[in-house]
């Protein structure tokens, strides 16, 4: 994306930073009311206050005490979460937001808390900064006070919970025997309230294209930590209930399987409780209503077993395929069941339920119309020759997803191939600076529909693919702006969020002043075991890099670990300067080349064997391969380049989610996009508070009304979603589309390269590239880092490499307010 002018850059950004940061702000604030509420309950005193102060005012009008229940619970937990999201879907424009919306914690810990200045001894004299609170934050830590803390406090609850059960046996006269079955049914009931209110918010991380998430900057992928501790949480506190009802079916004198079996005469249509239900207050009821309530909660529990089992790390890890597909068919039953077991908590999930299905169902409506119209219209599919199966695929883009995909970096897509899977999957994407309106991702053969999509891509006819996007946290670009250095550190394909993030860096540090540019060095540190994908992002993106910066005066050190190579690494081996080939051709652009002249392509081909570094060689022999794959002759049989025996002319180009936040530049053209989420989200609770039975059912009628119009309600909103696709489609001709600039990356000349100094490896110049062998080490990896005054380590790929080098952060970061490394990560594996 080139430099606009400042004309175009004050139409499109014409909101103030403060009112930019509305979302962010009213977000946080309805998050911290809805907890204090919570914490609120667990002291007589402060919620005698909010009683008398909020309560009582607002709905003194309202007799029913049921009513009076669902006006607090809608006030204080539904309406302002709500709030915030329609807030921010017609306030969010695509202008950047500040990364430290907090930066004001910071500049107050870090006077008070203060790092000792490197001394002579460690060999270099820096002044650290403390940057506390600068860096990504620990999702677990918000995980723990979002949803831990708050709903684990209620059980200071359970005391008093127990005293008004003991106030209640001598009103009524209990013995012994009655009075413990009372107590164990008041820590069962109070251990299920606290299970149904830990899902509160716990759809809204999960939900497609999240604008709270937007508008706080977090990844889709690090807030789905708070869906797992809502999860755990919930399963915990209903396991509890769970264990203790039957514990209560066991002491009572009924037998156990009348507590949950409704008798014949329960389940027709308009059945009443029988008088064997002593109307009596005090008395123990047995009647239709309470077998109902069992059955349904032991079927809930059934299934919610079920849910977690399969939901754990090591199940998911092993099938996800599998993992996923439970997790809709059975979270879906979980919920229905839950609430034909206890109607009440709808008011509980309303905000859940609504934001989930309102920013849920048109997406996935747009992804069915896109299958019907031929999915996205990939362009080309490169297969890397030497690199155990990766392909690198281009897609076509729409002009505003084109303007997206280059205005930030490290975005991802969700990817479906309905004739391989239903399930959704994530893929980073990135363009090139010769093709900006291209997306291309990488996809690496490791598991069965990766292994599938690549057989598919490389065949004779393209499967129908499906992508919705763009999903992002924080923006990258934004973040690495903060510090003065910045460490990438990646593995194998997890190079691709750095692909697209390294050249925004480039142009954003030489658009600036020298002097007010923060950001002065980027060490890029990527191992990797294939050859030929080495190769191919080195000659085809890192080269690319090395140029830019050159031309634009930007320090880069790039080093490759070639994790493949037999050996160890010594001081001497492996660690001269080299500077990487710049190959202007892709693989297939080499295949044509050495069809035109086979005698010319052996002899690359002969020169390309012998090339080697310290006694490594490089298999870049092409041709040779893809006549082992494809056949005798890559002149005659499928080349690397598959573009060719594809249908291309399907599909269309890639366009946005309709319901992705922070589209378009003014509020303006944020309206259909408010109305399509607000609309369904109101009409959603009306017809919840208007037509659900909050009481328990005592018959099948009233069951099955429950389990009605919870249904009618999700297909009410799949229904929307369909009306919001169609008027879309039909209506793009007639209402007008936002203009983009239109947007070139300069690319700068080759560089004279005679400064590299083979045998020199302190090379003072502004672009270096080195090939080590051997995996990497902390010591490589965090050297430049440490030589920063406030470093910044961006990461992704393998789960073990990660984990040593944050481990080595560690050292010098602390929990008391000392942060001298900001971590950034990328998850890669999921």
């Amino acid at each position: 994306m080139g430099v606009d002018s400042e004309a175009n850059q004050e139409h499109r950004f014409p909101l103030p930073p403060l009112t930019r940061l509305f979302p962010f702000w009213f977000t946080v604030a309805a998050a911290l009311w809805s907890i204090s509420i919570v914490y609120a309950w667990n002291s007589d005193k402060a919620w005698e206050a909010i009683q008398k102060d909020i309560i009582d005012p607002l709905f003194k009008s309202i007799k029913d005490p049921v009513a009076v229940d669902w006006s607090f619970i809608l006030g204080c937990f539904t309406v302002p979460i709500l709030f915030a999201a329609c807030l921010g879907y017609l306030i969010l424009t695509n202008a950047p937001l500040p990364a430290n919306q907090i930066s004001w914690v910071n500049r107050i810990v870090a006077f008070i808390v203060r790092f000792r200045p490197a001394s002579a001894e460690e060999g270099y004299h820096i002044a650290k900064k403390n940057q506390f609170l600068i860096g990504e934050p620990n999702f677990n830590v918000l995980a723990l006070f979002i949803v831990g803390l708050p709903f684990i406090s209620q059980c200071i609850y359970f005391k008093n919970s127990l005293e008004y059960t003991e106030n209640e046996a001598v009103e009524y006269g209990w013995d012994q025997e009655r009075l413990q079955r009372e107590r164990t049914l008041s820590v069962s009931y109070l251990s299920g309230w606290i299970g149904i209110f830990a899902l509160m918010w716990f759809l809204i991380p999960v939900a497609r294209h999240s604008v709270l998430l937007v508008a706080l900057g977090w990844s889709p992928v690090h807030a789905l930590r708070i869906h797992i501790w809502a999860g755990h949480l919930s399963f915990t506190f209903v396991g509890i209930h769970a264990l203790t009802m039957l514990i209560v079916w066991f002491q009572d004198p009924i037998p156990v399987y009348q507590q949950f079996i409704p008798p014949a005469n329960c389940w027709a249509w308009n059945a009443n409780n029988t008088s064997s239900e002593l109307e009596e207050e005090g008395e123990i009821h047995y009647g239709c209503s309470w077998q109902w309530f069992n059955l349904t909660g032991l079927i809930a529990m059934i299934i919610f077993i079920i849910l977690w089992v399969s939901s754990l790390h090591w199940f998911r890890r092993r099938n996800y395929r599998l993992f996923y597909l439970m997790h809709v068919i059975f979270g879906t039953l979980m919920l229905l069941s839950s609430l034909l077991h206890y109607a009440f908590m709808v008011m509980y999930w309303l905000p859940s339920i609504t934001y989930y299905l309102a920013s849920t169902s048109p997406t996935l409506i747009q992804a069915l119309a896109s299958r019907y119209r031929g999915g996205v219209k990939i362009t080309k599919v490169v297969a890397i020759e030497d690199s155990s199966g990766c392909v690198e695929v281009h897609v076509d883009t729409a002009n505003d997803a084109a303007y997206a995909l280059n205005r930030m970096p490290s975005q991802f897509v969700k990817l479906c191939v309905p004739k391989i899977s239903v399930v959704w999957h994530p893929f980073t994407v990135f363009s090139h600076a010769h093709d900006a309106k291209t997306l291309r991702f990488l996809v690496r053969p490791v598991g069965p529909f990766t292994r599938e999509l690549t057989n598919q891509l490389t065949g004779s006819i393209r499967p129908v693919t499906i992508l919705d996007g763009f999903y992002c946290g924080a923006n990258r670009c934004q973040q690495a702006l903060l510090h003065d250095h910045i460490t990438i550190v990646s593995g194998g394909v997890a190079i691709t969020p750095f692909l697209s993030m390294i050249p925004a860096l480039i142009r954003e540090i030489s658009s600036k002043p020298t002097k007010s540019a923060t950001l002065r060095s980027i060490s890029l540190h990527w191992a990797c075991r294939e050859n030929g994908l080495l190769l191919y992002i080195t000659n085809n993106y890192l080269s690319n890099f090395q140029e830019q910066a050159a031309a634009a005066g930007v320090k880069l050190d790039i080093t490759v670990y070639n994790t493949n190579a037999a050996g160890t690494t010594t001081d001497d081996e492996g660690r001269r300067m080299i500077m990487a080939q710049k190959t202007s051709n892709t693989l297939d652009e080499t295949m044509q080349d050495s069809c035109l002249n086979s005698d010319d392509s052996k002899k690359s081909s002969e020169e390309s064997k012998n090339s080697s570094v310290e006694g490594v060689t490089f298999v870049l022999d092409e041709v040779s391969s893809v006549t082992e794959k494809y056949g005798e002759s890559p002149c005659t049989n499928i080349p690397t380049d598959l573009s060719n025996n594809q249908n291309t002319d399907a599909g269309f180009g890639m366009e946005l989610g309709r319901m992705m936040p922070a589209r378009f530049s003014t509020i303006y053209w944020n309206i259909p996009t408010f109305v399509a989420f607000s609309l369904p989200i109101w009409l959603g609770f009306v017809l919840i508070h208007e037509t659900y039975i909050l009481d328990e059912p005592v018959n099948f009628k009233e069951l099955s009304t429950t389990a009605f119009y919870t249904v009618i309600l999700v297909f009410g909103f799949a229904a929307f979603g369909v009306i919001v696709e169609v008027v879309v489609l039909k209506m793009r001709s007639h209402w007008p589309s936002e203009r983009f600039d239109d947007f070139e990356l300069e690319v700068a000349a080759p560089i004279d390269t005679t400064w590299l100094k083979e045998e020199d490896e302190t090379n003072d110049s502004l672009v270096t590239f080195k090939v080590l062998f051997g995996r990497p080490t902390t010591e490589q990896i965090m050297k430049e880092a440490r030589h920063a005054e406030s470093p910044g380590i961006f990461l992704c790929g393998p789960e073990k490499m990660i984990k040593m080098v944050k481990g080595e952060t560690r050292k010098e970061n602390s929990w008391l307010g000392r942060t001298r490394f900001c971590v950034y990560d990328e998850p890669f594996e999921f």
